[in-house]
C-alpha cells in the first residue's frame, strides 16, 4: 500500500501491531516511527534504507530482533524504548 512511499513522513501504528515484517519500511521516506505496547518482533531489515528517519519510538520491550533492521539508516539518531518499569 505504501511501498517507498516519499512523502509519507511520520506513522504512528496500531497497539494490535504485534510483528513487523522483512522490509516493511524500506525506502520510506519516514522521519518519525512510533509503536505500540504490543510489538514483540522486529524481523530481518525492517527499516532498510530509511534514509530519511531521524527516531523512532517503541512502547514495548521486543522478544525478538532480526539483523540490519537499521541498515542504511543513516540520518537515524535515537532509537528511545518507552517501558513501564513496573
Amino acid at each position: 500500500a505504501f511501498f517507498r512511499n516519499s512523502r509519507l513522513v511520520f506513522l504512528s501504528l496500531p497497539e494490535s501491531l504485534t510483528t513487523i515484517g522483512k522490509r516493511a519500511f524500506e525506502g520510506y521516506a519516514l522521519t518519525l516511527l512510533s509503536f505500540g505496547q504490543n510489538l514483540a518482533s522486529l524481523v530481518t531489515g525492517a527499516f532498510f534504507c530509511c534514509t530519511k528517519l531521524r527516531l523512532i519510538v517503541f512502547r514495548s520491550t521486543l522478544g525478538f530482533m532480526g539483523s540490519l533492521y537499521f541498515g542504511d539508516c543513516n540520518t537515524l539518531i535515537a532509537a528511545v524504548f518507552l517501558v513501564n518499569a513496573s
